[in-house]
């Protein structure tokens, strides 16, 4: 891991992976396709976990129910997945399915090595458990620093559930010391909120037209004559009543 992520930082990965195939491999399998969906997608722990004292097991999420976007995302803009996730939890909740794979077969399901792929012929994914990803709007105000502000580690966990392998115990500090040296840099609190924040109301997006101006539902799902509505001309550094709107032109020439 240490050899790879120096070749990435010195630009001299290229070489180094011709002299190692199944990592080449593996990154040109992660490459071959563009993953249109977080909520989509199926997840796996990738790392082992205990199970008990005396067994193994590996998490998987799929998904049961989500929302399609209201609009096509471009999977080429930047932050597209953050995009997606909006567009759908916007609507409505997104329901997950939660997996537990357990580990019954030693000489084949490594816990060591996380570029082991365990079978899921021969150790049969089990359902436990539904989540539920409440209706909100990511990118309410103020949600993308309070995102910004939070840590994440696979280390969050009961003894009896704790990561195994080197690259877990590798991720227990890096993931750390990464939190840390970004709060900093960010001015911000080190540590943990203590208390849930309250959901954010959803706003779906709308994008008016004359046919329907407003969400359907929101004013009686009426339908607006602009054509019959006369032509208003205001006045520079003037403005004019329409009704319960103030339309101003003050900074117009």
């Amino acid at each position: 891991m240490c050899e790879f992520k120096a070749a990435a930082l010195n630009g001299t990965l290229d070489e180094w992976l011709k002299t190692h195939p199944e990592t080449a491999r593996i990154l040109a399998e992660m490459g071959s396709r563009t993953v249109e969906s977080v909520l989509t997608e199926p997840l796996w722990s990738c790392v082992p976990f205990k199970f008990g004292d005396h067994n193994y097991c590996k998490f998987k999420l799929a998904v049961q129910s989500v929302a399609r976007p209201i609009e096509t995302v471009n999977v080429n803009a930047p932050g597209y997945l953050g995009r997606d996730m909006q567009e759908r939890l916007i609507q409505r909740e997104a329901i997950l399915d939660f997996y537990v794979q357990l580990r019954n077969n030693p000489s084949k399901q490594s816990i060591s090595n996380a570029r082991n792929l365990w079978d899921e012929a021969e150790a049969v994914p089990v359902k436990v458990a539904t989540l539920i990803i409440p209706q909100q709007n990511i990118m309410a105000r103020g949600q993308a620093d309070y995102g910004e502000s939070l840590s994440y580690n696979i280390w969050r966990t009961l003894p009896e559930m704790a990561p195994v392998g080197s690259i877990a115990e590798a991720r227990k500090v890096v993931y750390r010391s990464s939190a840390q040296v970004r709060r900093n840099v960010n001015g911000q609190a080190i540590g943990e909120p203590t208390e849930a924040r309250p959901p954010s109301a959803p706003v779906p997006p709308y994008n008016p037209t004359l046919e329907v101006p407003w969400p359907s539902g929101t004013v009686g799902n009426i339908i607006e004559d602009f054509q019959a509505f006369r032509i208003k001309e205001i006045p520079a550094n003037y403005f004019a009543t329409i009704g319960p709107l103030t339309l101003s032109a003050r900074d117009m020439r």
